[in-house]
This record gives structure tokens, sequence and C-alpha cells, in this order.
């Protein structure tokens, strides 16, 4: 298992390799407002929060979860693990009722043939867009009006079967990439290769139907370079996927269909001042 410290490491040297490569962060940082941002027609807000400060706090979150979500945290062996499930379902729940104006507890679900949650066309604009990710301590959420999205973070870890994993899901060129590589280049570029993967499936919404070695990344530009094959239906939604700022050890990505601005990004070590007390 690498330590932060190690993941850090990893990490500055990627992006070092990209800058050399001529690419640019000047617009991808995360800000540190003191409560949630507006989201306008069209925008992208990916909200980044630290589930390990959180758990000090879980308390005051749990009774906002219905029947199903409680019996789905109670299936993780491991109470760590329940508790962050929980903790990341009701911060999204609190996340979504400061857009929709309603109570956390009375957010609605409805789910997709593969399991990707939406709201409840009842309870809230059709518009409303969002999908949660999280690893470790850390969770994602991304949220829009009018653009479907999908989101994924990873710990880096050391022991990560690389080549056996790119084997199996990888296009031929990603593979190729990863071999040209320097030792302290390939686990964070084999990261952002799967993380991309994983938010352009999850913001899809078609899960594992999708072959993974048929969505195809170009890790130098921003957004991504993506080739898709023989995925028309991928290709009609105009997929954008933009590799997320610096994340402290930690890989991710996020997904966008349709035209509009890059997303932003704002990441919260305490509980901005919207969210219930």
């Amino acid at each position: 298992m690498l330590t932060i410290r190690d993941r850090v490491q990893l990490e500055n040297g990627w992006l070092q390799s990209l800058r050399q490569k001529g690419w640019s962060m000047a617009e991808s940082v995360w800000e540190s407002p003191s409560t949630l941002p507006s989201l306008g027609e069209g925008q992208v807000n990916v909200l980044r929060f630290s589930l390990e400060y959180l758990d000090t706090e879980s308390a005051r979150f749990l009774d906002v979860l219905d029947t199903d979500e409680r019996m789905r945290a109670a299936r993780f062996k491991r109470a760590i693990h329940q508790e962050r499930f929980a903790v990341g379902r009701a911060l999204l729940r609190t996340i979504l009722a400061f857009y929709t104006k309603r109570t956390p507890a009375s957010i609605k679900f409805s789910y997709g043939t593969h399991g990707k949650p939406t709201l409840d066309s009842f309870d809230s604009p059709r518009s409303l867009q969002f999908n949660l990710s999280h690893s470790g301590g850390e969770a994602l959420c991304a949220i829009s009006r009018g653009r479907p999205v999908g989101v994924d973070i990873e710990a880096m870890k050391a022991r990560v079967a690389i080549e056996a994993i790119a084997d199996r899901f990888f296009a031929p060129e990603e593979s190729s990439h990863l071999t040209t590589c320097t030792d302290e280049e390939r686990i964070p570029a084999f990261y952002q290769i799967w993380t991309a993967k994983e938010a352009l499936l999850k913001g899809a919404g078609g899960g594992l139907t999708i072959p993974l070695d048929r969505c195809c990344f170009n890790l130098e530009p921003q957004p991504l370079g993506l080739t898709l094959v023989d995925l028309p239906a991928l290709e009609a939604a105009q997929w954008r996927v933009y590799r997320l700022p610096p994340l402290d050890g930690f890989s991710g990505a996020v997904a966008i269909s349709g035209a509009g601005t890059a997303p932003r990004y704002y990441r919260y070590d305490f509980l901005p001042r919207c969210l219930p007390r």
C-alpha cells in the first residue's frame, strides 16, 4: 500500500511529465468557498469532500437515509465502509436538497437499468444531473443542469496488476502507452486511464455492458482525447472527459455529455455553511 507521501510523489512526477509535454493547469484548480456554488444551465460543478473529516459528523446525517440506503450500507463487512457509504449518501442528499430547495430526507431516487441513480421527476427538475464516487477518505460529487455527468476517484496503490488489467480492459493504444512510461509515470497513467473509463461508463449509465477496450483515451490534451470504436450511442452524446486537478495521491476524472463550459472544481475540508449542523 502506498503511503500518502508516496502517492503525492507519484502524482507530482506525473504532473511534471504532463507539463513537459505542454499541458497547462491554468484553469484546473480546486476553489474553497464557504458555501456550495451556484449552478447555471449547462454548468458542471465537481465538489470534493473529506469523508475522514465527515466521519466525526456522521451522526447528524444518518437520519436522512431511506430504508434501501440503510440496507445497502449494512451489506459492507467493515464498519468504516458502512459509515463512509452512509455519510456519502447523506452528503449527496444534502447537496441535491440545496439545489432543489427541498429537505435531504425528502429526496427520492430512481435507478436506471444498470443502477445509475437519477432524481425522481416528481420531486425535482429533470435537468438536474449528478454522480457520486468515493475512495478511501475522499468523495466527489459532480452535479449539472442539463448535462449528464459521471465521476470517478481512486486512491493510487503500488500493488496493482497493471499489465493484466490493461490486457483485459484497455485499448491496444492505451496499453502501448503504458509500456512507454517511466516507472514514475506508469502508475498515475494507469489510474488516469482507468478513472476516465469509469467516469465515462458511469455518465452514460451503461455499466460494464459498454466494452472498456472500445473507449480509447489520449492522456495529453485536456479534455482527454477520446476515440470510440463501434459505440454509436456514446458518439452521439459527444462526451468530454476531463482529468481532475491534483488530488493528493488520488486519481480522478469527470465525464460530461453535450456542449458547454469546462467544469469548475470545489474542495471542502469542512461542512459548508449551507449544510445542516
